[in-house]
């Protein structure tokens, strides 16, 4: 990105220890609202986008009101004054000089999901996943698929990254989250 996003120290950790981690390819963010934890990510797969050509990202929420809303203005925030890519705001897609993609989308319309399966992504994130039933997280879940490679040849990880607002240890997001039941 030529403009620089600033990180927190928590953000800097999370995108240290977490989003840089090869270890960590199923991520969950936790924490209050207006917190940095979307902002992060969405930073982040900007800078995976740059770094390897062709890949595709997904950034999803259940509906697609509440993507437009929240994660479409945001990474619009995010680009803003930076260069090298193209708006296709009738798709709420961000197409980047090297053919990297990150695509916004819904989870609570037939055609909307069509879409989103119909391809293969590098890393899916899913804001606010404790809206998201199990069942749909693992049908997207199967898209993470994509192989990239950066320009030295080293091949890019998948990662799915969920973030959330602390729920009840009843919700299944935090049995398999924070459990890892």
């Amino acid at each position: 990105m030529e403009k620089s996003f600033r990180l927190t120290a928590k953000q800097s950790h999370a995108w240290r220890n977490y989003l840089q981690n090869p270890n960590c390819l199923r991520i969950l963010f936790d924490g209050g609202a207006r917190s940095g934890k979307t902002d992060v990510v969405l930073a982040w797969l900007v800078h995976q986008a740059e770094q390897y050509a062709g890949s595709r990202m997904l950034v999803a929420r259940k509906f697609f009101a509440h993507a437009k809303a929240t994660s479409w203005v945001s990474l619009c925030k995010l680009m803003r004054g930076c260069g090298g890519y193209e708006v296709k705001e009738a798709d709420h897609e961000f197409i980047f000089s090297n053919t990297s993609l990150i695509r916004i989308g819904g989870l609570d319309d037939k055609e909307r999901v069509d879409k989103i399966l119909g391809d293969e992504y590098q890393h899916i994130f899913v804001n606010e996943a404790t809206q998201v039933e199990a069942e749909t997280l693992s049908t997207v879940r199967t898209r993470l698929a994509q192989v990239t490679y950066d320009r030295a040849g080293v091949p890019g990880q998948r990662k799915l990254i969920l973030d959330c607002n602390p729920k009840s240890p009843q919700h299944w997001l935090y049995k398999m989250g924070v459990m890892h039941q």
